[in-house]
């Protein structure tokens, strides 16, 4: 890979996958619970847990503990990132220069 190509496959394999995206755009209303995006989205606990992890890995949500449950929301450099266009490639570009877009599969 030639040095000046910004990996942007990286971050578009993470949100190459419906469920990833359909979280975004459920947390861009407001924080959510993992059981509240489950009932939401009509998935799994346990494939919503997955996706969140790549996620977070990638800085697109965050989490916080609250009681027994965790909620997600939409880090908040994401979402100033985010045009209110909903340009995703402009939210990609700002969020790669601020991250290095470290994928979760890929190794650190």
């Amino acid at each position: 890979m030639k040095a000046d190509l910004v990996p942007y496959h990286l971050c578009l394999e993470t949100l190459g996958n419906e469920l990833r995206v359909k979280i975004i755009e459920s947390l861009r209303e407001k924080p959510k619970s993992v059981g509240e995006l489950a009932r939401e989205l009509n998935a799994e606990q346990s494939r919503l847990s997955h996706s969140l992890k790549a996620l977070k890995q990638c800085n697109f949500v965050a989490s916080e503990a609250r009681g027994k449950e965790r909620v997600y929301c939409l880090t908040r450099s994401f979402v100033r990132e985010m045009p209110k266009s909903k340009n995703i490639f402009e939210a990609l570009e700002k969020h790669f220069e601020k991250f290095g877009c470290r994928c979760w599969r890929q190794k650190e």
